[in-house]
């Protein structure tokens, strides 16, 4: 993916090179990706032990639910971030290809894992996530 992103740069620069460094995406496309950014850090940092890059499909005994900081305004913070950075990104290369692949791949992969997750974090947590859940949004578009 990030090789055809390159791809993509480099051929618009020397086709398109008007497309190529427009002072508002550059700037757009740069601080939605450090916002992005910063929320997927921060949702780390928040979770602490709690945060696993794999679906913990089995509860710990220390596992605990996350649902304060960041967690507070997105369900799936660091989803969020990563959604975002990965978008914004190809904004702020002006690559209007890449954007509407590396958007529409992001989306469905993370449609897909969260309802994966969900229904593991239900099983988990019971009802205390599923009203979590119906009160904070998961901040990516069209994921409910």
């Amino acid at each position: 993916a990030w090789a055809f992103c390159v791809f993509e740069y480099a051929i618009e620069r020397l086709y398109f090179p008007w497309l190529k460094g427009n002072f508002v995406f550059v700037i757009v496309g740069f601080f939605v990706a450090a916002f992005g950014q910063v929320i997927r850090t921060l949702a780390m940092y928040t979770a602490g032990s709690n945060f696993n890059h794999l679906i913990e499909e089995d509860s710990r005994h220390d596992h605990r639910m996350v649902d304060w900081g960041v967690y507070a305004l997105f369900r799936h913070p660091s989803y969020f971030g990563w959604f975002w950075w990965t978008v914004a990104i190809q904004v702020m290369l002006a690559n209007p290809i890449s954007l509407m692949g590396f958007s529409y791949v992001a989306w469905r992969f993370f449609k897909d894992r969260i309802e994966y997750e969900e229904g593991t974090l239900v099983e988990q947590f019971g009802e205390k996530y599923d009203k979590y859940r119906k009160t904070v949004p998961v901040g990516i578009p069209f994921i409910q």
